[in-house]
């Protein structure tokens, strides 16, 4: 009985060759930056349209819509007038969910969490950064929101620094041009790096 081929050669070797990546690619990425990704059941931490027990204050006494805040005057390109870069600041490890109750499950040894990022009704257009407390605001934004947005939504995951329990783990910035009023910012975690 002679054998028949329904496979091509070429083919043959290509799932072969899927097959081997796909055991390997998660070795190749935990090799090349040391963390592991745990995912959690999505979890809202943030929430600026309902008073926020959980976040220190003010934000957890009354809803605070994001505040907006303009290019500083070292963005060229820019006219004034200008506020100071003073971002709202959360934190993600260790914190129960937005009402308060249940735990949302990032480890204070998370070194990066995944977000899902929700600005909802904003008041001017602009974009929304986030970046890890204590650190550089990037150039890049999470979200570019318009005013005909009612909720915008995008995943990021945010570095965060070394863990105190005294200190936020991530800011956010809500930057528009010309002047306007601010947004209600909803954070959900999905997972996060150890």
């Amino acid at each position: 009985m002679k054998r028949i081929e329904t496979t091509p050669g070429f083919l043959r070797w290509a799932v072969h060759a899927v097959a081997v990546l796909g055991v390997l690619a998660p070795a190749l990425v935990e090799a090349q930056t040391g963390q592991e990704f745990y995912a959690v059941a999505p979890c809202r931490i943030v929430d600026t349209r309902v008073a926020n027990p959980q976040q220190p204050a003010p934000l957890n006494t009354t809803a605070t819509r994001l505040p907006a805040l303009y290019p500083p005057t070292t963005q060229p390109g820019w006219p004034g007038p200008y506020d100071a870069l003073s971002p709202s600041s959360y934190k993600v490890r260790a914190v129960s969910q937005w009402d308060g109750t249940g735990d949302c499950g990032i480890p204070t040894t998370a070194t990066a969490v995944s977000l899902n990022v929700t600005i909802v009704t904003p008041g001017s257009n602009g974009d929304v950064r986030i970046w890890p407390y204590g650190g550089t605001m990037p150039l890049v934004s999470t979200i570019n929101v318009t005013t005909s947005d009612t909720a915008l939504a995008n995943g990021a995951i945010v570095p965060m620094p070394t863990y105190n329990a005294s200190n936020p783990d991530i800011s956010v910035r809500f930057t528009v041009y010309p002047k306007g009023t601010g947004a209600h910012l909803v954070l959900d975690v999905t997972g996060f790096f150890q």
